[in-house]
C-alpha cells in the first residue's frame, strides 16, 4: 500500500487500512470486493480515473484486485487477513446454514421438480414466514447434515410418483 520508498498508489490509504482493520479486528469476513465496495462509497472519482486508465473496465477491476491483495494475505477461505495476522472470523458472521439441490431429468428430456435437502432437524416444523417463500413445484426435505440419504430419496420419490 506504500512505503519502501515509493509513492503510495491509494491516496487514502490510511482510511483504507483503517476500515480493513475495523472489520478483521470484529472478526468480520474481509474480501477484495468488500474493499472495491467501499472505494466505490467513499472515493468514486479516484476509482473511475483508476478503471479508465487501463485497457478495460474488467482489466480495471482486476488490477484492483491484484493491488488489494498485496498487504493482505489470502487464505483458501478467501477472507483478507493483514499479514501474519489471523484470519479467524466471528462464529456469528459464518453461514451454518446448508442446503443441497438436486436436479434430475428424465430419459427423455424432461426436467423434473428439484429436490432441496435443507440441513436441520427432520421432524420439526418449517418457520411459517419461510413456508411462503418456498414454490410447491418442488420437493424439500430437512436432513441433519443436507445430505442425500436413503430417507430423502423416499421423501422424493414418493412426491414424483404420487
Amino acid at each position: 500500500m506504500g512505503g519502501q520508498g515509493r509513492k503510495s498508489l491509494f491516496p487514502f490509504k490510511d482510511d483504507l487500512l483503517e476500515y480493513m482493520r475495523g472489520q478483521r479486528a470484529k472478526e468480520m469476513y474481509l474480501r477484495v470486493l468488500h474493499l472495491i465496495l467501499w472505494i466505490k462509497r467513499n472515493h468514486q472519482p479516484w476509482l473511475l480515473q483508476y478503471i479508465e486508465a487501463k485497457k478495460s473496465f474488467a482489466s480495471g477491476y482486476e488490477s484492483l484486485g491484484h493491488l488489494l491483495r498485496v498487504y493482505f494475505d489470502m487464505p483458501p477461505w478467501k477472507t483478507l487477513a493483514e499479514v501474519g495476522k489471523s484470519s479467524k472470523v466471528d462464529k456469528k458472521t459464518m453461514h451454518s446454514e446448508r442446503i443441497s439441490v438436486v436436479l434430475t431429468v428424465r430419459a427423455d428430456g424432461v426436467k423434473l421438480p428439484m429436490l432441496f435437502i435443507i440441513k436441520g432437524q427432520s421432524g420439526r416444523p418449517l418457520k411459517k414466514k419461510e413456508l411462503l417463500t418456498y414454490d410447491p413445484a418442488h420437493v424439500y426435505a430437512v436432513q441433519a447434515n443436507a445430505w442425500m440419504d436413503y430417507r430423502v430419496w423416499n421423501i422424493y420419490l414418493e412426491r414424483l410418483f404420487a
